[in-house]
């Protein structure tokens, strides 16, 4: 891919590698079906790295959450309260990376 390629989707899916995902919550449904949907985007984007599923209040709380889940990426809280499906996760990380 070249530096000023045309193809959007291309620069979307190479900026997403190496980003830091947290899913912060509680061992909830929503939680886990959030931190599976969030995998999912982040497999069908190009990027299998794991994500990290953060489940410590003090550090829930750190990062100025009150509501889970909720989405982290790079240390920037992207997503409060919401449960995303996979569609809505892709959206999303597009948006933020």
């Amino acid at each position: 891919m070249g530096l000023f390629s045309k193809n959007k989707k291309d620069n979307n899916i190479e900026s997403i590698k190496g980003a830091r995902v947290k899913v912060l919550g509680s061992s909830c449904e929503n939680c886990h079906a959030t931190a599976i949907a969030v995998k999912a985007a982040l497999e069908e984007l190009g990027e299998c790295s794991d994500i990290e599923f953060v489940e410590d209040l003090a550090e829930i709380v750190a990062y100025g959450v009150m509501t889970t889940p909720s989405i982290v990426i790079d240390d920037k809280v992207v997503s409060k309260g919401e449960t995303l499906n996979k569609k809505e996760a892709i959206k999303l990380l597009k948006e933020e990376i």
